[in-house]
This record gives C-alpha cells, sequence and structure tokens, in this order.
C-alpha cells in the first residue's frame, strides 16, 4: 500500500500522539498488572485506573505533542518538496532527530513546570521517547511510501 500525500501528512500529524501515548499506556498496563498480582488489588479497579489513565494520557499527548507534530510536518513535507524520497531511510534519520527534539521540549517544559529542579533528566527521558517515537514514524512514512517492485 502506497500512502497519498494527505494520507501522509494525517499520519505525520496524528502518528506522534498516538504513538508515544500507546508507550505510556503500556508502562501503565504493567503497573496495573503488577498492582493486581503484588497487593491483590480488585482487578475491575485497576482497569478502570488503567483505562482513565490511558484516555488522560493521549488527551494530553495531543495537547503537548500537537505544536511540535505540525512544526515536524511542515519540516518533513518541505524536505519531500526538496526532493527527499519519503520510501528513503533518510525519512527515518529525521524523524528519530524531530522526535528527540520534540520529546526533549516537551520533557524540558514539564520538568521546568514541575519543581525547575530536574528539567534536564526529563527533557532527556522524553527526548528518549520521542527518539522512539520518530524511529517508528518514520519507518511507518517509509515503508508505506515504498514503491512496489515489478515483477
Amino acid at each position: 500500500m502506497k500512502f497519498t500525500r494527505g494520507k501522509r501528512i494525517a499520519l505525520e500529524l496524528l502518528g506522534p500522539a498516538a504513538i508515544g501515548a500507546s508507550f505510556l499506556s503500556l508502562v501503565m498496563a504493567g503497573l496495573s498488572v503488577w498492582e493486581i498480582a503484588t497487593k491483590n488489588a480488585e482487578a475491575t479497579k485497576a482497569l478502570l485506573s488503567w483505562l482513565t489513565g490511558s484516555l488522560f494520557v493521549l488527551l494530553m499527548a495531543y495537547i503537548y505533542v500537537g505544536p511540535q507534530s505540525i512544526v515536524s510536518t511542515w519540516v518533513l513535507e518541505r524536505r519531500f518538496k526538496r526532493g527527499l524520497d519519503p520510501a528513503s531511510w533518510n525519512v527515518v534519520k529525521l524523524c528519530s532527530a524531530l522526535g528527540f527534539v520534540s520529546g526533549g521540549v516537551i520533557g524540558g517544559v514539564i520538568g521546568i513546570l514541575g519543581d525547575g529542579k530536574t528539567g534536564l533528566l526529563v527533557g532527556l527521558i522524553f527526548g528518549g521517547l520521542g527518539l522512539v517515537v520518530g524511529f517508528i514514524l518514520g519507518l511507518l512514512i517509509r515503508f508505506g511510501s515504498a514503491q512496489e517492485k515489478a515483477p
């Protein structure tokens, strides 16, 4: 399946927050399972907590990541207009770099708004998450844009 330009832009805009929120949701799911297994917590309560927490994380991800996604989409589409092949590995590299910067900015803001002392550490943690999210997004763009080989 080859992405059209519109589908690719939709993925660039909406994908990062959804991918990042999925990672955080998986961590929260693991914590819920751990709570059930070790503390004999009520499974329904733990599941409900995970579900509401995941929805909150998704909402906050779109609020925090939205502006960076717009900028990243603009950068990517500008590079595509200048000749970057969406099916190349250079797209994966560029998305990874943009994800690292975006995650670092988000983490830095969260750290500074928190206690003000952990901005760099939180920035690096979120930068790492952004790097992984950017890598996955780059792979989706690369393989979604790949030309089908002739027989």
